[in-house]
Formats: C-alpha cells, structure tokens, sequence
C-alpha cells in the first residue's frame, strides 16, 4: 500500500511546471507538507544545503533547522494556511554549518492535499551589514556624546507660507548640557519659544535659512537667557533641519575685554587669540568631514597614534642605546654629566609619547589593570630612593610614612600605582623649591581579601590658584602659559593618574592654598595575598639569581632598517660576545637563513622591501616542512597593545619595544638562548 508520503510525492513530482521555476530561481525553494516533510526541492537547494536531490527528499525541515521540538513548526505551517508569514531563522548544511535565513511561506490546496510552498534566503550578509551598522551608529553616538563641543539638533517650523516661525529640539550631546545648564528631559521635543520665550524672531530666521537652503552660519554671540558667550558652527545635515556645535567663550571673551581696559600695551597677545580664533573657526568646518568620517574615525586615530609613536621611538631609540653604549666606555666626568643630561631629557621625552598612548587608551575604553604580586614597602622605597637625586638637585627633602602593622603583601597593579605616585611626587618636585615633600601610606578599610589604601603626597611648593581648581584634572591643564613656560609638561599626568584611581576603585583629590603647598590624596584597593602565597613568593625571590648570558656558539639574526638601531644591538652584542648577522630587511633576513644556522632573530617591523610580518611569515611556512623553530623577537617602534598582539599572532614568540634599554634587551637574549644551553 503506498502511504501518503509517497503519495504526495508521486503527485508533486509529475508537475514539470515548477521545474522551470526551480531551476532558474536563486532563492531556495522546498515545497513540504503540511507535517513539514520535503516534497521537492530546487537546485539551489541542492547547492547550499549540500545534500542530494535524493537525500532531501527524505527529510523533515527539522532536519535542517537543527531541531527536535515540532512545537514551532507546526505552529508555522498551520499559519501558512491562514494567511502568507515571513520570518527569520536558522539553517544548517549538510556539514553542519550555520547561517541565517528569511523564509517566506505560503499555504496552498492542490487537488486535495495541503502543501506550503517556502522560499528561502540566505541572509547572511544582511546580518552582517546590519551588525556593522549598528557599531557604527554606536561610534558615532559615542562620539557625538563626548565630544567637548555643545551639539544640538533641530526640527524648523514652517507656516502655510513655508516661513520659519519657530524650531523644535531634536537631540543635544552632553556638552551641550554642561555648557548651556539646559538639561535634555526639560527641552527634547519642545520648541525654541517654550524653552526660551524671549529669542529673536531674527535668530529664528536664520536657522531656517540654514535648514532650507543648506547654507552655513559661523557667529559669537552673547546669549542674555544664559548670561554666556557662545561660539557657533550652524549647518543642515538634511531638509528642514539644522545642527549647531556651539562653544562656551564666556571666560575667553571676559579676559579679552578686561585686557583690552587695562593692558592695551598688549596687543600682540590679543593677535595671538585673533589667529586661535581663526585656527578654530577653520576646525569647525572641518568638524562637517569629521562626521561623515565617523566610522573611521577611531582605526584613522589609532594609526595616526602608532605611526607617530613609531616615527618618535625609533630614533629616540637610537639616542638613549647610544647613551646606554657611552656609559659603558671610559668618560670623564663633564662627559658623564652630558650623558646624564642627555638621559634626562629622552626619558621625559619617553614620558611624553608614552602619555599620549595612555590618553588615545583612555579615551578608547581600552585602558586595563593587570594583577601581581607586590610588596608596598619595597615599592615605595624604590620610588622614593629613584627620585632622591631629583629631589637633591633642589636641595628638597623627600620622606615617607607607613601606616604601622598594615598589610604590605598585596595584590595589584604595581605598574600603574607606580605611575600615580611618581607623578605627583614628580609634580611636588617641580613646583617646590624649597622645604620638604612626604608621601604617606595609611590603611582605609580592609577584609581577609581586599584592603583600601589612601595615599598623599605634600609639598611645600607654590600651591594651585583657585581658577584652575576645578580643571586640574582635566587633559592638557597645567594652569596658565607662564606656567607651561616654567615648568613644562603636557598636563596629561593628572588626567590619566584620575582614570587610573578611578580604575583601582579608588578616588583622586587635592588640598592646596596658592603660595602654601599643596597635598594631594588618592585612593585605591587591592587585594591582599594569602599567606603561603606570600611564603612562597619569598622563597622564590631568596633563590632567583639572573642568569648571565651564556652566549657559547649561539648566534643572533639582527632584521633592522636603521642603521643607529643596527649599530647598538651589533655593540651590545660585541660587549656581550653573541655572534650575529646583520639584514637590513626581511628579504635579506630569509636569504640569510637559507645558508646560516641561527638561534635567535630580532625582527624589526617596517622595513623596506619585505617588512617583519611577511618576514615571520614566510620563515614559519618553512619550518613547517623542516620542523625547526627559531625564536622571533619583535623589536619595533609600535608600542600599542594592540601592536603587541598582532605580533603574537603572526607567528612572533615574543614582543619588546622601542626605545628599550639594553637590560630589556638582555633579558631577551638570557630567555631564548641561555636557555638553550
């Protein structure tokens, strides 16, 4: 007897017509029954689920939907014969891959029996697309958020006449509530004239000339409801409706007029503001192309920042190894005291890039904490005795206090608490020139895990003037010019020690009277090591000895372009009797390697012809067939963590940057060669 699988099958089968269909359509068509089994199937069905015509014939679409449950399914099918559904869902092939799929199905009648007819999609790159746009969208919206300029958008209101009679707000940033007071939940969705009755009909007309017409509108302009002055940007990013990115110059225009009364001697500082003002004016309309660019903003800034830390680092690189080199050579003492000048200063060059790569991480949410052991005490023993010889170069006392029977044993950062103190026992230094500084350790709270550390630095120094208190901890404030003259400094060291407390879960502030010192406080919280850990740790310390380098015959391929770099690893080399081969790109690396045996290669990245990654690369599809590997170092100017990685990936064993000194370097060459012997 044949059942009414087989059937429906017979009867579908013998309808030639929708061969023509199937075979000429680029969707998936399966025509099922209404218990879901397949009834026929096109060849594009055939192509992408990669089973047989046969083989599909014998299956259910739970089958290829992966399920086991025919709750949905027949849920779907019944409503098939009520009315045409769409909807989305996945698909698996043969091989058991996924992808996503729109269906489209519809219930028919035929002679009979009750069949669905279903086309599919794959949807795969729609999703894709989809995804990308919404990361995009949150980019922007992120960006739009923190921007430091005020950003409103409007709706124009027309009359019958299309005349502008008044604009509604569409959205504002978070600057634009910080400088107006205006606080979003009080105007979205209201218009000018109900949030500011008393606005001239004046302004209302030209906004709608900007809305209309697409032109821009650059202006100050003292707004009598805010009691500010703003500088405005006004453009229309479509058809009846307009943006502005509005400025706070208040401060600015106030010191200007007060300037003009009582120093007129001063022009040319006037002149100077004239041209920053041109210069912004000429950002402004720049902002337009930012916008459009949005997307791309974040990977054109993180090249920029890398390609910049890069160009600085390889031949600062150069500069400090050469200093590393001098010192080792027999100098007199005005040569020792230009090397010592000369060390200061790459050092607080280093400061400086390496703070911009901080500030560029903070600003991309991509700044994070590590977690080691440490011991408080020898940390701070170690800063404090670092900055002594500072410290004396201005006859300034340095001394620290901690808090009696508090756990010292901890767990945390280290690098980073670090970076907070030296900066403001670094910061005490410099604006101190005579009396004492005092760093403090005292307990906040603790539990048998965690404890919270406050931290102070006092100084005796010039203290901070009461208008620059509440931007101390903004990026780049660092009080006025004659300050920045003095002193130096980028005045980001206090933004980033900010984000740095506030990432340990603790807090950053200041005491100070102006010409009476200043103290500035911080928080943080760690967690506490466990005894044994902390027994263990001691015994490891008490029996770790660095070993020297213990060359033998093990040599070392140098990858580098520049020739400074080249000269002072070949010099380390030679002072620690490492044989090596020089390549000055990765083309003559690979020849090398062709006839010479090494242990050990320092691949710079950028070179000419064939750079580091395609170097490492076709280095490691060789080794695939000798089943040999050498060690690869990458010795490069990129210093992101994201540079960091991608080595890693490519196939590197091991990442140092530029500028390194040369302990880093020998730390390197202990690691992969000593170890070999």
């Amino acid at each position: 007897m044949i059942n009414k699988q087989e059937s429906n099958l017979n009867l579908y089968n013998s309808l030639e017509v929708y061969k023509s269909i199937f075979d000429n359509v680029q969707d998936i068509i399966l025509i099922v029954s209404e218990e879901g089994f397949i009834l026929n199937a096109n060849n594009q069905a055939i192509k992408i689920y990669e089973y047989t015509y046969e083989e599909l014939l014998k299956m259910n679409l739970l089958d290829i939907r992966n399920e086991e449950s025919r709750d949905l399914l027949n849920s779907q099918l019944s409503e098939t014969f009520k009315r045409d559904i769409i909807y989305e869902i996945n698909h698996y092939k043969k091989d058991g891959t996924m992808f996503p799929v729109e269906v489209k199905s519809v219930g028919i009648e035929f002679e009979g029996n009750k069949i669905v007819i279903s086309v599919i999609r794959d949807i795969t790159e729609r999703k894709r697309q989809e995804k990308e746009l919404k990361e995009s969208e949150e980019k922007y919206r992120l960006i739009y958020s923190k921007m430091n300029q005020g950003m409103a958008l409007h709706e124009i209101i027309l009359n019958e006449e299309d005349e502008p009679i008044d604009y509604r707000y569409i959205d504002i940033n978070d600057s634009f509530e910080k400088i107006t007071g205006i606080l979003r939940k009080d105007i979205i969705g209201k218009t000018i004239k109900e949030v500011m009755p008393n606005t001239e009909s004046y302004w209302i007309d030209k906004y709608g000339q900007v809305a209309i017409s697409g032109e821009e509108l650059y202006y100050e302009n003292f707004s009598s409801e805010l009691n500010k002055y703003f500088q405005v940007y006004a453009y229309s990013p479509e058809y009846k409706k307009f943006a502005i990115i509005c400025t706070d110059i208040t401060e600015r225009v106030n010191r200007e007029k007060e300037l003009n009364e009582k120093y007129e001697e001063l022009s040319s500082i006037y002149e100077e503001l004239m041209a920053t003002e041109e210069e912004l004016r000429t950002n402004y309309k720049e902002m337009e192309i930012l916008k459009e660019e949005a997307v791309e903003a974040n990977s054109i800034k993180s090249a920029f920042l890398a390609n910049m830390s890069h160009e600085i680092r390889t031949p600062l690189n150069g500069i400090m190894g050469m200093a590393y080199l001098l010192e080792d050579t027999n100098t007199n003492d005005v040569q020792n005291e230009y090397l010592n000048m000369l060390k200061t200063s790459s050092n607080l060059l280093l400061d400086i890039v390496n703070s911009v790569l901080d500030m560029a991480k903070i600003e991309a949410g991509k700044l994070e904490l590590s977690t080691e052991p440490f011991n408080l005490k020898d940390t701070l023993d170690t800063i404090v005795n670092q900055l002594q010889f500072l410290a004396h170069k201005k006859n300034l006392e340095i001394m620290h206090y901690i808090e009696p029977f508090m756990n010292l044993d901890i767990i945390g950062d280290k690098v980073r608490l670090n970076q907070v103190i030296i900066n403001l026992v670094n910061n005490a230094i410099k604006f101190t020139d005579e009396g004492r500084i005092i760093l403090c350790a005292k307990k906040n709270y603790s539990n048998a895990l965690k404890i919270k550390i406050q931290f102070s630095v006092e100084d005796t120094g010039i203290g901070i003037d009461n208008e620059y208190k509440d931007k101390i901890f903004e990026a780049f404030c660092q009080g006025d010019s004659s300050y920045t003259k003095k002193y130096g400094g980028t005045g980001l060291g206090l933004a980033i020690s900010k984000e740095i407390t506030e990432l340990m879960n603790g807090e950053i502030w200041f005491e100070s009277e102006n010409g009476e010192g200043s103290t500035f406080y911080f928080t943080a919280e760690f967690n506490l090591q466990q005894l044994d850990e902390v027994s263990e740790k001691k015994i490891i310390a008490k029996n770790e000895i660095t070993p020297p380098v213990n060359s033998g015959n093990r040599t070392v391929l140098i990858a580098e372009d520049n020739e400074i770099n080249m000269e002072i690893v070949k010099s380390f080399l030679d002072i620690k009797g490492v044989n090596y081969f020089a390549a000055n790109n990765g083309r003559e690396a690979i020849e090398i390697l062709e006839k010479e045996c090494v242990d050990l290669i320092l691949m710079d990245l950028q070179m000419p012809e064939v750079n580091g990654y395609e170097a490492t690369k076709t280095i490691r599809e060789k080794e695939k067939n000798s089943g040999n590997h050498i060690p690869i170092v990458a010795m490069t100017a990129y210093a992101m963590d994201s540079d960091k990685k991608k080595c890693i990936e490519s196939g590197m064993d091991d990442y140092i940057s530029k500028p390194f000194n040369l302990k880093d370097l020998e730390k390197i060459i202990i690691k992969y060669i000593s170890s070999k012997d």
